[in-house]
Order: structure tokens, then C-alpha cells, then sequence
């Protein structure tokens, strides 16, 4: 079945202040792939051509279809009329139809995260846990020295997943500020552990960055083995997590 068919009726109206994160699991049934596969545009399609190997390409297709479903959804249009274009930095925006809407995606494994305000920029980022093993070397390369401290300091046991939780909440910084992987990202730390609010420790190349955005760490209980972060511009009033299916 289509996404559009899944996304509940009525549908839940997104504020000003407020960002909806919506959830889905990619269906083992694969009968209307097809089906998701013309929704999009064919410049979609041709990138979705271009994977070798089935499992990313299944994820970006479902995950682009779900996009413009509900992207259509909160724009009143087609899922087939929106048109995208892409920022400096490879970030996806809305070209048609204008406005101030904001969005971001991530998939990883089996789980997508969609994320969507009204005028924040945001970004999201979601990675599954059972592939976690000893990520010093990376931490060495990626985190500043601070998140790299807060690491160390911790049990042998529990650092693959604050490893990964670091991860997350960075690179949703990244994306929600437009920079992707194009910025050193031991120029700025996140805490491992902390609420919403205090999680962006310094910002070096803005220090302004601590009182004009925010990361919220997102609690995925189901499924347990993925941990995620949602990055937005602030004041940020609500987080609304939604089930897709």
C-alpha cells in the first residue's frame, strides 16, 4: 500500500513553535515498491537506479515517497507536484510550492525519521545500534576533544552507544544548519549525555549557536536498538513524535 493511504485522517495540524517527527519502519513487504517507485520525480528515480545494492535503494525510495506524501499532506498539494532543490551544501528544500515549511529525513537499517516545522530549520538524524563495536579511532578523527573526554570517562561497556548518540545529535546540527559532513565537526560539542537544552556545549566558529538552537535527543522506545536527535532552530516550543506505521 502507498504511503498516502497510511497517513491518518485527520491529519495533525502543525504550529508555529512546534516540530512533528514522524516514524516508520520500512515494511518487509515489498509488493508495491513499484507502486512508491512512480511517486517519484525522475530525477529520484534515476538516483534510486543508481544503487547497487537493494536495501539502500529500497530506503530511498520509501523514504522519498513518505516524504512527499506528507509533504503534500501539510501542503495541501499532490505528492507529485512538489518539487525540490537542493542548498549549497546538499541539503533538500522545498523549491515548489514556496514557503517556510522545513524538513528533514533520515533512514538507517530498517527506520526512517522525518522530521517537520513550520519556520525552524531542522535537522534529524537516526542510527541503529547493532553495528556498534570499538569507535575510538573514529572519535579520535571526529569529536572534538571534549565530547572525547566525556567518552573515555565512561564505563568500556557503555561507550559504543554513547558513541552513538554523540553521533546523532552532531550530525543533526550539521544537517539542521545546512553544513553537512563539509564542516569539521570538532569544531563545535554535544554532550552525551543531558535533556533537551543542554546538549550543545560550544560552538567555535559561532558562539552565538547556544542561544539560537537546540538539540533534543529522541527517545525511540520501539524499536530499542536505534538511537536519534532532532536539531532545530530555536524557540523551539513542542516535539511531537508520530507513529506512521
Amino acid at each position: 500500500m502507498k504511503p498516502d493511504h497510511l497517513i491518518p485522517d485527520p491529519f495533525p495540524d502543525l504550529a508555529k513553535g512546534e516540530v512533528h517527527v514522524w516514524k516508520c519502519a520500512l515494511p518487509q513487504d515489498t509488493s508495491d515498491l513499484a507502486g512508491q517507485f512512480d511517486m517519484l520525480s525522475g530525477d529520484e528515480q534515476e538516483r534510486a537506479d543508481r544503487f547497487k545494492v537493494e536495501r539502500p535503494r529500497r530506503q530511498f525510495i520509501i523514504a522519498r515517497s513518505t516524504l512527499r506524501s506528507l509533504l503534500g499532506r501539510y501542503l495541501n498539494r499532490l505528492p507529485s507536484e512538489i518539487i525540490f532543490r537542493t542548498a549549497e551544501h546538499g541539503k533538500p528544500e522545498l523549491h515548489y510550492p514556496e514557503g517556510r515549511l522545513q524538513f528533514n529525513v533520515s533512514h538507517s537499517q530498517e527506520l526512517v525519521l522525518l522530521a517537520f516545522s513550520r519556520s525552524a530549520p531542522v535537522g534529524i538524524d537516526v542510527e541503529w545500534l547493532g553495528g556498534t563495536a570499538d569507535h575510538s579511532d573514529v572519535a579520535g578523527r571526529f569529536f572534538s576533544g571534549r565530547e572525547q573526554s566525556q567518552l573515555q570517562a565512561l564505563p568500556p561497556a557503555d561507550r559504543p552507544r554513547a558513541f552513538m548518540e554523540c553521533w546523532t545529535r552532531k550530525e543533526a546540527y550539521l544537517k539542521a544548519r545546512g553544513f553537512g559532513l563539509s564542516r569539521d565537526t570538532r569544531t563545535f560539542s554535544v554532550s552525551i549525555t543531558g535533556s533537551a537544552g543542554e546538549v550543545l556545549f560550544e560552538d567555535n566558529d559561532d558562539p552565538s549557536a547556544l542561544d539560537s538552537w537546540s538539540i533534543h535527543p529522541i527517545q525511540l522506545e520501539q524499536p530499542a536498538d536505534y538511537c536519534a536527535a532532532l536539531a532545530a532552530q530555536s524557540p523551539l516550543e513542542t516535539v511531537k513524535c508520530l507513529c506512521l506505521w
